[in-house]
């Protein structure tokens, strides 16, 4: 989903300035990059499972990631990102391989003079990149058992929408919060509508956003956004993707024989330390999934740390 898209209804008037206002205790979040300018993140990317205050990571991956701006220009700035070092703590075999598609993987995309991300440019060279890794996924021994998920993979990974959709999360966190104007005693409150990545009804959401902890010295500040997604899209969104797999673990580990009974809920929280000069300094994001049955609540926790190095 590109759901961090969509905090353009925040989106800064023309030709504002990247600042912070202490009198205010606003800020301007404008990304002022100049060309040939890069940073080195780490990225930590962890799956757990939470039952019965039971708590078992599932998944625990980390990478390396170079990020330069290309080109910069008055009204636009284009970036390159390249993964290395992948590097899967946890897991199985099947997680294993499928983490390593991203090994080497360069993206190439243009935002706004803001920091606002337009556009995917290289999207070719990246469906050349992932079906080159799917294909070597689909020769080894194990694959046969795991057909339905390779298709589910190839729906993911091989279009330029379902790249956008789901290949550019780091990216969408990068740059959620570019291109807003904020103050400490400001709440920004939006209702959200966005297509289901798999068809369907819209997503429906509610979004806020809030500022905090302004340091004038360091020129650093920290933005939050929270956004809880209305339970009837996301049940069908959920189960499609269920659906769409092999013995989805939520169905496994839930006693309910039909999957459609289960009550579904999904919240994201995003919170990012900003650098005056629009990098962003450190990104924490979690999504909680959380599924209802007699037996209890299960919830499936997925956080993300971006950190620069």
């Amino acid at each position: 989903m590109k759901k961090y898209l969509l905090l353009a209804v925040f989106l800064l008037p023309v030709f504002a300035s990247s600042q912070i206002d202490a009198a205010k205790k606003s800020v301007r979040i404008v990304g002022y990059w100049d060309k040939n300018e890069k940073q080195a993140f780490e990225i930590i990317t962890k799956n757990c499972k939470v039952s019965k205050n039971d708590t078992l990571i599932i998944e625990n991956v980390r990478c390396k990631a170079d990020i330069i701006v290309i080109d910069s220009t008055s009204g636009s700035y284009t970036f390159e990102w390249r993964y290395h070092d992948i590097q899967v703590e946890t897991g199985n075999d099947l997680s294993k391989k499928i983490a390593a598609l991203n090994e080497g993987l360069t993206l190439r995309y243009t935002t706004d003079e803001f920091g606002v991300f337009l556009q995917l440019l290289n999207w070719k060279d990246i469906i050349k990149h992932n079906e080159s890794a799917i294909a070597l996924l689909e020769k080894a021994p194990d694959a046969e058992r795991h057909q339905k998920i390779l298709a589910f993979l190839k729906s993911r990974y091989v279009t330029r929408e379902a790249i956008e959709s789901h290949s550019m999360k780091d990216v969408q966190l990068f740059h959620a919060f570019h291109g807003i104007e904020i103050s400490e005693d400001q709440v920004l409150e939006n209702s959200i509508e966005e297509p289901s990545p798999y068809g369907g009804k819209n997503i429906k959401s509610y979004g806020i956003v809030e500022l905090s902890d302004i340091e004038t010295e360091n020129a650093t500040y920290i933005v939050k956004f929270w956004q809880d997604f209305e339970s009837e899209s996301v049940n069908e969104m959920i189960h499609k993707t269920l659906k769409a797999m092999k013995e989805p673990d939520l169905k496994k580990d839930i006693k309910k024989k039909d999957i459609n009974l289960l009550n579904i809920s999904l919240k994201d929280y995003t919170e990012t330390m900003m650098h005056e000069s629009g990098w962003p300094l450190n990104i924490y994001y979690e999504r909680v999934v959380g599924a209802e049955d007699e037996d209890g609540i299960l919830e499936k926790i997925e956080t993300k740390s971006i950190i620069i190095e």
